[in-house]
């Protein structure tokens, strides 16, 4: 049988309730005070002259190393940074400033919109996207202003010429099924997508938080990249050689099995195989009965009477192949050849396949 190793402000009333024991001739003076107060209010309100300033910085994400054969979808994250600072012009006080903002990005370098973004390796391609939430559906992929898919952070009470900063984490996924063809390199090959000006905050300033998406006009870029490094890899399974039961070994006996071979598309590999637990040599393979130890006599190669398929010594050969990013079946031939019949029993063999990639 073979076996093989295989992402502040205070109520009025409390004004003037510690304002009750100031005498008569003080209340001009608060008078003029609540007047000056409900006035800077309504400056607020009104907008009044802003210069507010916005900026957006975003990291970059690497999915570091991702194997094609793997199976499985490989998450990334990155942190976009969104920071406000409330700026009045001409001296005026602004009570309970806020900014709307509205982060954009566009579908980044190799792509058409925002649903087909791709890593990129020469004229190979990754599909892969860019998330708002972990739920890695449509809906969440990050877009542009005009739709729900832009990121839109609100800066509410900044006290006059002050600044603020939320973060917010970014999401990305490949999808195995879109990992699963792509090509290495001479042992691995780094895919990336270019997100350099694509990133775009806009804002809008007033005192309540508006729709961030009616914007003033006001806008600023912003840039970062997407890498994956695509790794040459392998996986195999086997099915066993089995011959069967058989009576009398006057003649050959023949059986087949077979290595299921999973590679990265382009990568060569060479598949070699030892020679067995009970020999131990590729050329004399045998097949023992633990309670008695005798043994059978076997071959096996990868084609009919074919070579010896072995480790490259002693005139056997190994079998060598190229990856296409798929399962490919390599057949496994075995031949008991005629010889003397031991005593009836179970006879087994356990051979190890290497596969160098």
């Amino acid at each position: 049988m073979l076996k093989f190793r295989t992402e502040t402000f205070v109520p009025m009333r409390s004004f003037f309730h510690r304002s009750r024991h100031l005498t008569l001739a003080s209340l001009p003076f608060i008078r003029r005070l609540f007047l000056t107060l409900c006035g800077a209010v309504l400056l607020s309100a009104a907008g009044g002259a802003r210069a507010d300033v916005c900026t957006a910085s975003m990291t970059d994400i690497n999915f570091d190393n991702v194997s094609p054969v793997s199976g499985q979808d490989y998450l990334a994250s990155g942190t976009l940074s969104v920071t406000c600072t409330a700026m009045p012009l001409d001296g005026n006080l602004l009570l309970l400033p806020a900014i709307s903002t509205c982060a954009s990005l566009g579908p980044g370098s190799g792509a058409a919109d925002i649903q087909s973004r791709v890593l990129v390796n020469g004229g190979r391609r990754i599909r892969f996207n860019l998330y708002r939430a972990q739920s890695y559906d449509a809906a969440s992929v990050w877009g542009g202003y005009a739709s729900a898919s832009s990121i839109n952070p609100g800066f509410l009470g900044l006290l006059a010429l002050g600044s603020g900063t939320q973060t917010f984490p970014i999401y990305a996924r490949i999808a195995a099924a879109d990992l699963a063809l792509a090509v290495g390199g001479s042992g691995s090959a780094t895919y990336a997508a270019s997100f350099a000006g694509a990133g775009s905050l806009a804002w809008s300033s007033g005192t309540l938080l508006t729709n961030p998406c009616q914007t003033s006009g006001l806008t600023a870029p912003f840039s970062f990249n997407v890498t994956a490094n695509v790794v040459n890899d392998c996986l195999v399974n086997a099915a066993p050689v089995a011959f069967g039961a058989r009576g009398v070994l006057n003649g050959g006996v023949r059986a087949s099995g077979g290595l299921s071979v999973k590679c990265t598309a382009g990568s060569s590999y060479r598949i070699a195989l030892d020679g067995g637990s009970a020999a131990g040599v590729p050329g004399a393979r045998k097949m023992k009965n633990a309670a008695s130890g005798r043994t059978v006599d076997y071959l096996l190669s990868a084609v009919q009477n074919g070579q010896v398929w072995g480790d490259g010594s002693a005139g056997s050969v190994t079998v060598d192949g190229t990856g296409s990013g798929m399962v490919q079946q390599v057949p496994v031939y075995g031949l008991v050849p005629g010889q003397a019949t031991p005593p009836p029993g179970d006879y087994a063999d356990r051979v190890t396949a290497t596969i160098y990639f």
